[in-house]
């Protein structure tokens, strides 16, 4: 990988008083390396490590004559799960999704009548609880995976604790998927159960709207240090409904980050944090492209915007280069952080991998269509070897070390990717945890544990 040679430098200003200000150079005119590995597609590599698990068949691909069927595929081979409860029990259930560790299986209920089950692909047993009604209103329902996944309705905290995310999603008032609860639910071995924690509220600040926006909403820093607060743009001549991004620190209130639309761009209405440093990454939109400009905000620089990311991509691939329209998936360490770039000379994609707190990164070409379509869900493979998309139909995997590629045909989006071969070790230990994790820093954070089917 390749070190960008950032660094902070003092800048001294005698105008009267001594003024430091620290801000981002980048010393070199440099390119980003780019690794084009091969491949063999329509085949499971025996290098990529745990178990793949996806969807061959739902109770609602022909309602009361099929039912929830999954394949899960490995190094040692392919194995084919079925449910043990019966159709009707399988519509009222959704959002499959493995544990970590590749033993369980979870799944969202969307009635009074089948509480959260979680079922046991080691010994085929199932476990329910019925949720409260308070609970059951504000899990959304929508059959589309994608959906649910990039929304992140549920999480696996680790292999025996599940975060169920609570929405208030009402089209008839702006307050559209507005996150207003949390849920911690443990799963016990002996005897087989579900219990759950404690519903954490979520407290939302009372923020001003910029004269003349409409729809606001708020979002949280992983840490809720800071209040995202998003609105649409009305006024400074720009087009109606440009969304307003402003930053508030919620310890001293004040507004840290303010980005306007103009006429030339505006922001995209999704920060990307990255938790395991001080860096936001923000995407603006031209107004003459598809595509998207990257800006790094500096938290511990007052959200000091930083062009150096975009800078190297230009330098690499060319002024016209830009994100293309995947949201840029922070890894499940929270170290690393994947873009995609679209070159539009060469109507090439690549993977980007980046991580900050090295300096480092990488380019990957990217052999799939890009993760473009709208029924496309990226996502890590366990211990951050590779990465992944579904589009058109398809599964790309691409090996972050030699770019190795793997395409395999599937018309389902992904339920999990295990840590273990579970043909190699079936049988997982089982840790009881009588105290679950705290949910609070979980809350902000979209990207699941390694392995997670997210949801």
């Amino acid at each position: 990988m390749y070190q960008t040679r950032r660094k902070a430098v003092w800048i001294i200003f005698t105008t009267g008083v001594l003024l430091l200000t620290r801000i981002h150079i980048l010393f070199a005119q440099v390119n980003i390396p780019v690794i084009c590995g091969s491949g063999t597609p329509q085949s499971w590599q025996p290098t990529l490590p745990g178990t793949y698990f996806h969807l061959i068949e739902s109770p609602y691909d022909e309602k009361g004559s099929s039912n929830y069927r999954f394949e899960a595929m490995s190094a040692s081979g392919n194995q084919v799960y079925s449910v043990p409860f019966p159709p009707e029990i399988g519509l009222d259930l959704f959002t499959p999704s493995t544990s970590p560790d590749g033993r369980y299986m979870v799944f969202r209920p969307t009635s009074s009548e089948v509480g959260l089950t979680v079922w046991d692909l080691q010994t085929n047993a199932t476990a329910s609880l019925l949720l409260e009604p308070t609970d059951l209103d504000y899990l959304t329902f929508n059959i589309s995976l994608s959906y649910q996944r990039n929304n992140n309705l549920l999480i696996w905290l680790d292999s025996r604790h599940l975060l169920l995310q609570y929405y208030f999603d009402d089209s008839s008032t702006i307050s559209i998927d507005w996150m207003i609860a949390s849920k911690v639910y443990t799963i016990q071995e002996a005897p087989f159960s579900i219990v759950e924690s404690t519903r954490q509220d979520i407290i939302y600040p009372e923020l001003p709207v910029p004269q003349g926006n409409r729809l606001p909403r708020t979002e949280f820093s992983p840490d809720h240090h800071y209040a995202v607060h998003i609105s649409e743009q009305a006024t400074y001549g720009v087009s109606v409904g440009d969304p307003r991004i402003q930053i508030y620190d919620l310890q001293t209130g004040g507004l840290v980050y303010d980005n306007i639309p103009t006429t030339e761009a505006y922001p995209i209405d999704k920060l990307i944090w990255m938790q395991n440093s001080n860096l936001v990454f923000l995407l603006l939109s031209e107004r003459n492209t598809s595509l998207w400009k990257v800006v790094e905000l500096h938290i511990d620089d007052t959200f000091l915007e930083d062009w150096d990311l975009q800078q190297l991509i230009n330098n690499t691939f060319g002024m016209e280069a830009g994100i293309a329209s995947m949201i840029p998936v922070v890894s499940p360490s929270g170290e690393s952080i994947m873009l995609e770039v679209y070159v539009p000379a060469t109507e090439r994609n690549y993977l980007l991998l980046y991580t900050p707190s090295m300096d480092q990164i990488t380019a990957f070409c990217d052999y799939g269509p890009g993760a473009l379509t709208e029924e496309t869900y990226p996502f890590w493979g366990p211990y951050e070897q590779d990465f992944a998309y579904y589009s058109n139909g398809e599964l790309y995997v691409t090996n972050l070390e030699d770019g190795a590629y793997t395409v395999l045909p599937s018309d389902r989006l992904f339920v999990g990717w295990s840590s273990q071969d579970i043909f190699l070790t079936p049988t997982a230990t089982v840790v009881q945890i009588t105290t679950p994790p705290t949910a609070g820093m979980t809350i902000a954070t979209p990207t699941a544990v390694v392995g997670s089917g997210g949801s």
